[in-house]
């Protein structure tokens, strides 16, 4: 090979071995001694070492919980509270993830004053023993302001470590992490649900889904759902604040576990539940029926509710704000507050009747272009497209201003409505009575009974839009 070609390769050769260089010294330039806490790719170092074979007790303290757990044969229990099941998994994360490397990034060289890094007072402890021998004390201070580690320091060792979150992952555990947990119904659309009933004290009230409502007269399927108590007729439910309100017996959650098989339930107010509620839903797929009836106790110290679901011993405490919002048992604000929703495709006529007159009005439909069209008649007189509409919206302004709450004493009615429908297999006729009551208000007593009062002034508005 002559000069000429030689040169370049040699300069090749030379340029490769200078970048060897630089990246060997680079190198040894950033390898730092594991205890430099200056940076932070530097790999784990062992701290300590046990037999975490022949660990058989654990004691935990942190800010929400203190307690201990000790190893019978190959299941570890609740020391104190064995009647509560553990789970066994975390127990196994444990000592594979942390107690079996109890490794640190790097130590705080010339530590400052413990309460500097949160050791003074630590966030958590947990100390690991084999019978009474205290094999290892681990010490969890804060959490280093940009980086996901967390200081640390070992019973007996005056050092400070930077460690991984696995330290604080085990050592923040709340007891409920600890423990199994009771499995609470999840329902995941409201219209799996097919009752609700909510008992408190001496009230209750019974809501019904049903597609095929005998009382929807709407004739557009709106009304699926009519409560029967404490109401003395079926009343429809508001389809929207009906459902509102369902979504709060899809799921709920506790505050803490109490009690897992309890020998005496009085201490709880659970011998004899102050109330009760139960909701019976479908599976997803609609073929299994199920249930489940919440059963609500005394209260606590703080103001929560011990609670339990029936057939299951677990006790549990419910917050007042799952309570409050559970256990209503009157359904006012979600009853449809329409006296009558008049649809023109299931009802056949409307008979108005006072002491002094009566007319009809008959509904129907023809068809017109190919589209069908509602048609209604007035004591046999058609009415334009106009005083139809203008007749069906006055009846849907008929509203309940109130609950009746007093006996009605009146047996002669101002206005009274009979509602016949036209398919009688699927829809039930009805009569809707107005009866005075008070100077405000007259009760509508529908198939002779009273629920619901109804402003004067709607019911007088409404008699001289018919005369």
């Amino acid at each position: 090979m002559n000069k000429k070609k030689m040169l370049p390769l040699l300069a090749l050769v030379g340029g490769a071995i200078v970048l060897v260089v630089v990246y060997v010294l680079l190198q040894t330039g950033n390898r730092q001694k594991p205890n430099d806490p200056g940076n932070p790719s530097v790999s784990f170092f062992e701290i300590r070492k046990i037999d975490t074979d022949q660990v058989d007790r654990i004691r935990v303290k942190n800010e929400t919980f203190a307690g201990g757990f000790y190893r019978d044969g190959a299941v570890w229990k609740y020391e104190g509270e064995e009647f509560f099941p553990v789970r066994q998994k975390v127990f196994d994360n444990l000592f594979t993830i942390l107690l079996s490397n109890l490794n640190a990034f790097a130590e705080v060289k010339e530590p400052a004053a413990l309460s500097e890094y949160g050791l003074a007072n630590p966030k958590g402890e947990m100390r690991i023993y084999q019978g009474e021998t205290e094999l290892v004390g681990i010490l969890l201070g804060n959490k280093l302001p940009t980086q996901e580690k967390y200081y640390c320091m070992f019973e007996g060792d005056s050092k400070v470590y930077m460690v991984s979150a696995n330290y604080n992952r085990f050592l923040s555990m709340t007891r409920e992490e600890y423990l199994e947990e009771l499995n609470l119904p999840q329902i995941a659309d409201i219209k799996q649900m097919i009752e609700v009933t909510v008992t408190n004290g001496s009230e209750t009230f019974h809501a019904v889904r049903d597609e095929k409502n005998p009382y929807d007269y709407s004739g557009k399927a709106i009304f699926d759902w009519y409560f029967t108590d404490p109401y003395q007729h079926a009343v429809n439910a508001d389809f929207d604040a009906w459902y509102g309100q369902c979504e709060n017996y899809l799921q709920f959650s506790y505050r803490t576990l109490v009690d897992y098989m309890p020998a005496n339930p009085a201490l709880y107010g659970l011998d004899r539940p102050s109330a009760s509620l139960r909701v019976v839903y479908r599976s997803k797929n609609g073929k299994e029926e199920n249930s489940y009836t919440l059963l609500l106790g005394s209260k606590d110290n703080d103001g929560n509710y011990y609670a339990k679901l029936e057939g299951n011993d677990w006790i549990m405490s419910l917050s007042p704000q799952i309570v409050d919002k559970r256990f209503i048992t009157n359904p006012y604000p979600w009853v449809c507050k329409n006296v009558l929703w008049p649809g023109v495709k299931v009802l056949d006529t409307l008979t108005f009747t006072t002491p002094d007159w009566e007319h009809v009005l008959t509904m129907s439909t023809v068809e017109e272009d190919g589209k069908e069209t509602a048609i209604g008649s007035y004591d046999g007189t058609v009415l334009t497209k106009e005083e139809f509409t203008v007749l069906q919206q006055e009846i849907l302004n008929l509203h309940y201003m109130a609950e009746l709450k007093e006996a009605v004493e009146a047996t002669e009615a101002v206005l009274t409505i009979t509602v016949k429908v036209n398919d009688a297999k699927t829809l039930k006729d009805e009569t809707i009575a107005f009866l005075p009551y008070s100077a405000e208000a007259y009760a509508v007593c529908v198939d002779g009974t009273a629920d619901f009062l109804i402003d004067k002034r709607e019911v007088d508005t409404f008699l001289q839009r018919l005369q």
